[in-house]
């Protein structure tokens, strides 16, 4: 719930991982009722009020730079939420015709650039098995045996029956144990052993990984990383300053035939700016539930971000002087 102290959350760093999708939905709503002047007495508090004014300009000239019409008369924020969305809010923007402009944007706290972020995109394991050609490592990880030697160490009292594979199957992505009885018992007994386990779900990835992690069907990789990516901005709060980045085509295709590297739990790949690191990790507790690709980028050391030289046209490289960065043509040399 949403009051006048709520601000604070937008100028600390967070409070708990377990905290992040709750704090992160009130920063969103803080913005959409900032941009509707919902509370305007939030900004006229004697302790916080300093605070909402800060935030609600810069909030403000944020909207008004990004807009893609040069002279609006009116601009609507809605917030998007849920799986079926690749971006949480969207702004219409109306001109003096009435003709609507949409931007879409997802919103981060506590980043400068898509490069500090953990992830850009999580791809459940389930839902990409056409990534490593239809190798699926819930499967993998049932079927090889690590799901009966982690269950051989739950102890006696919280003993369970193992699930039949479809049942297991249909359940795996799921977000919260109350899905079934058998992962709600495996939750209970998580920090029995919990290094042991762990043990058992590490190997699991690692094996499966040197197994099927060079298998990378690059141009699935590539069309899904369009498709989720191409039609928003990033907007970045670094609890101070807003900051906003967005891919560009050539960030986002894969280089063909390259081969990928493979470490014990990751998946690298790359396109001529951008290297992926696709992290196979359980996003809920290792071992228990939904098993996940968390996709993060780094820049490619030398490459600018699809920066076009006036002369060529082209990408031009970038070679770092103190702070300073110099576009040198490739055309020059």
């Amino acid at each position: 719930m949403q009051n006048v102290s709520s601000i604070r959350m937008m100028y600390a760093k967070g409070t708990s991982k377990s905290k992040n999708d709750e704090e992160n939905k009130i920063r969103e709503k803080i913005l959409i009722d900032l941009h509707n002047n919902t509370n305007p007495q939030f900004l006229e508090d004697p302790t916080y009020g300093t605070q909402w004014k800060d935030l609600k300009e810069k909030w403000t000239a944020l909207v008004t730079s990004i807009s893609p019409v040069q002279n609006y008369t009116h601009v609507e924020i809605e917030q998007k939420a849920g799986r079926n969305h690749t971006y949480d809010f969207q702004l219409r923007y109306s001109d003096k015709d009435n003709q609507i402009y949409e931007k879409n944007v997802e919103f981060k706290h506590n980043v400068k650039t898509i490069s500090d972020m953990p992830q850009f995109l999580s791809l459940p394991v389930k839902s990409s098995l056409d990534m490593l050609r239809g190798q699926s490592y819930s499967t993998f990880y049932y079927g090889g045996g690590y799901l009966d030697e982690y269950m051989s160490k739950i102890c006696q009292e919280n003993h369970i029956e193992k699930l039949q594979e479809d049942v297991y199957q249909k359940h795996i992505q799921s977000v919260k144990t109350n899905v079934h009885a058998f992962f709600d018992t495996l939750k209970q007994d998580c920090e029995n052993k919990e290094k042991e386990k762990a043990e058992i779900v590490d190997r699991s990835i690692r094996e499966f990984l040197e197994k099927y992690g060079k298998h990378v069907d690059l141009e699935w990789l590539t069309k899904k990383f369009k498709d989720s990516q191409m039609d928003k901005i990033f907007v970045m709060w670094d609890c101070s300053e807003f900051h906003v980045e967005s891919f560009v085509e050539d960030d986002l295709t894969l280089i063909p035939h390259q081969e990928p590297a493979v470490t014990k739990n990751s998946i690298v790949v790359q396109s001529k700016t951008k290297s992926f690191h696709l992290l196979l990790r359980w996003r809920n507790r290792k071992g228990i539930l939904n098993p996940a690709w968390q996709i993060s980028m780094k820049p490619i050391s030398g490459v600018d971000a699809q920066k076009k030289c006036n002369v060529c046209n082209k990408p031009c490289k970038v070679k770092k002087n103190g702070e300073l960065y110099k576009h040198v043509c490739l055309t020059s040399k």
